[in-house]
């Protein structure tokens, strides 16, 4: 049985298309802040997320906080995996940018009204593992992507 050597980080922390994009967009501070995040997830996963968000269709989605109002969306596939699934701003004021707005609507749900917990990212150490979510945003975001471009193609 092999496991992570002294020059392999324990977690494995990688960008989905989405978040790729939204990373490859940033600059300065906000650039650093997310290359200073992924080396923390790196190092100490889950840990490094302070909340998961609440409700049901979004329980197994942790949030870490980036300068600013800027949040990191993540997911666990696997216990030593975290798939950096948005990054952006919370924005309520511009909903193209909110990344919550993003994520709702990737997930096919409504925005929730009213204020909701938090609860810790890590319950007794260990992530919330959902590796069925993870394909599915993954395929929903390409699809909305997609329609976006079409759109905006269209019209002009």
């Amino acid at each position: 049985m092999s496991g992570p050597t002294d020059s392999e980080p324990p977690f494995d922390v990688w960008l989905t298309p989405e978040a790729a994009e939204d990373v490859k967009g940033l600059r300065g501070a906000h650039a650093r802040d997310v290359k200073k995040a992924r080396a923390e997830l790196e190092r100490i996963g889950c840990e490094a997320a302070p909340y998961r968000l609440s409700g049901a269709d979004v329980e197994h989605l942790c949030v870490l906080k980036l300068r600013d109002n800027f949040r990191m969306v993540l997911l666990f596939p696997a216990e030593n995996e975290v798939a950096v699934l948005l990054v952006g701003p919370h924005d309520r004021e511009n909903p193209d940018l909110d990344v919550y707005r993003r994520l709702y609507e990737a997930l096919g749900v409504e925005i929730p009204d009213d204020e909701h917990r938090r609860p810790t990212c890590c319950e007794d150490g260990q992530p919330p593992v959902d590796p069925d979510l993870l394909e599915h945003l993954i395929d929903r975001t390409k699809e909305l992507t997609r329609r976006k471009r079409r759109s905006r193609s269209s019209r002009k």
